[in-house]
């Protein structure tokens, strides 16, 4: 059986929620990678809440280096909105992520 957005996204929160968003942000683009080779189905793929999720656990470590990679991922974010992919669009819930 193949990987489908759901089961993405349980592993993905679990590693936020530990502590992890290295191995989260690991898995978004394994995920990312599995969609572009046609691995998994068309509809699976990084969407706006897994990419949140991941830019708040960054934002949680409390240091420079989790701010950086935040801003990083969230650039990769905004560039894939900007190339039509609408399952990646910044919310306002992305931006508060990165104030709190």
């Amino acid at each position: 059986t193949r990987p489908n957005s759901f089961s993405f996204s349980a592993v993905i929160n679990g590693y936020v929620k530990r502590g992890q968003p290295e191995k989260a942000h690991e898995i978004l683009l394994k995920m990312d990678d599995m969609h572009e080779r046609g691995l998994v189905d068309p509809g699976v793929r990084p969407n706006t809440i897994i990419y949140t999720s991941i830019i708040d656990g960054y934002a949680k470590v409390g240091d420079s280096n989790g701010l950086k990679k935040a801003m990083d991922l969230l650039d990769l974010m905004e560039n894939r909105y900007e190339q039509n992919s609408a399952c990646a669009c910044p919310t306002v819930n992305t931006y508060t992520c990165l104030i709190k």
